[in-house]
């Protein structure tokens, strides 16, 4: 039987901002971001309900940005909002052209994605020194180490959503150094120059 090849996984390359996070937010209300196209699959009504079960727990240190455009799911969540009187804790933005200011602006990133590839957004958050909360699903997991650098919950799991925020927003200490973490580890592996440096490893 012929020996199989070897197989090299190779990451595509995400742009390094060339800016450093300095200052981690230890005190101050925490802000959670969700970038992406507004879509049931990219499930950011899970994170408005995961927002509706920390409120009903009585924490209200928090605020969320979504950013992106979605025609009819925008408006659904823009309802979901509305009904649930979640106008003091989530603002969407629609589309941003500053994404690297969104970024550094804000303290976790949270990818709720119920099929996620190779998330590019993730790792934009993990280069900008954030901690991740994203959902078992296709790429995050291979992406996020549980527990290191951000947090994994099941898909269509809200408590457990809510119980990652949550531990964020009690724990700011692993805020900072998960984000490091993050931070290091997207720059070891999801470059644009450690992808270029891969693929000539390999020829």
């Amino acid at each position: 039987m012929a020996e199989l090849p070897q197989i090299t996984t190779i990451y595509n390359g995400v742009r390094d901002f060339g800016r450093e996070r300095t200052e981690w937010n230890l005190n101050d209300i925490l802000r959670f971001c969700c970038i992406g196209a507004l879509n049931e699959g990219k499930n950011q009504r899970e994170l408005l309900e995961a927002a509706v079960e920390l409120l009903k727990r009585n924490i209200r240190t928090f605020s969320i940005s979504i950013v992106g455009d979605g025609g009819d799911y925008s408006v659904k969540l823009k309802n979901f909002i509305s009904e649930n009187k979640l106008e003091d804790y989530v603002h969407m933005t629609g589309y941003r052209a500053d994404i690297e200011n969104v970024l550094f602006s804000s303290d976790v990133g949270v990818i709720p994605s119920k099929a996620e590839a190779f998330g590019r957004v993730t790792c934009e958050y993990m280069l900008a020194g954030m901690p991740v909360i994203g959902a078992k699903s296709g790429g995050t997991t291979e992406l996020i180490s549980d527990g290191e650098d951000g947090i994994l919950y099941s898909v269509g799991d809200v408590t457990a959503l809510a119980d990652a925020m949550q531990y964020f927003i009690e724990h700011r200490e692993a805020v900072k150094k998960m984000g490091i973490t993050a931070k290091n580890k997207a720059k070891e592996k999801f470059t644009v120059n450690r992808n270029t440096d891969a693929v000539y490893e390999e020829i």
